[in-house]
């Protein structure tokens, strides 16, 4: 279950997650992607729910996938997100591209193994919680997750396609160095 208050924003910049598959997607569909800039994206949490309101064809269980990449290519036919700066004063944030929806991404190529994967028994409506924190420190060259300039951090289904009804929602923090 997703706690009835959520911690407070911890990173300079934020950015939902917000998909809902409305067809089948096969497994290595691509969601959300960010892609980095110069100033390195160091990722402090990412947190959210996976749920399903569909009629599954049978049991089964269904994941998502938080994968690094890397290619100097944006990906193709999502949804442009726009960052949010915790306060006001703080400068745009530097990401090349942020977008949801089914991507296209050619030119970009993934790690072999997820760091982190988050699955949703599907036999009925339901939901799964996800708080993945990081340490991130602009100082500190052994931050656990740093996105930087033509890498991307993003969301795949995972092994089983994904049924209409399942969804991801959200937020990505983070803060820039560079």
């Amino acid at each position: 279950m997703v706690p009835s208050v959520l911690p407070p924003i911890r990173g300079t910049y934020t950015a939902p997650i917000e998909f809902r598959h409305t067809a089948a997607d096969v497994a290595g569909t691509v969601i959300w992607n960010l892609r980095g800039s110069a100033a390195d994206a160091g990722i402090k949490s990412i947190r959210g729910v996976v749920c399903f309101d569909g009629t599954p064809a049978a049991a089964t269980t269904l994941r998502y996938g938080f994968y690094r990449g890397t290619g100097a290519a944006s990906p193709t036919g999502g949804t442009a997100i726009v960052p949010q700066k915790k306060l006001s004063t703080y400068p745009a944030s530097a990401l090349v591209d942020l977008q949801q929806g089914v991507l296209t991404t050619t030119g970009i190529t993934y790690a072999n193994n997820a760091l982190a994967v988050i699955a949703l028994q599907v036999a009925s409506n339901g939901q799964v919680g996800f708080d993945l924190e990081f340490k991130y420190d602009a100082n500190d060259v052994n931050s656990d997750l740093v996105i930087g300039p033509d890498e991307h951090l993003s969301i795949l289904v995972e092994t089983v396609g994904a049924m209409v009804g399942l969804g991801v929602y959200g937020m990505v923090e983070w803060d820039e160095r560079g």
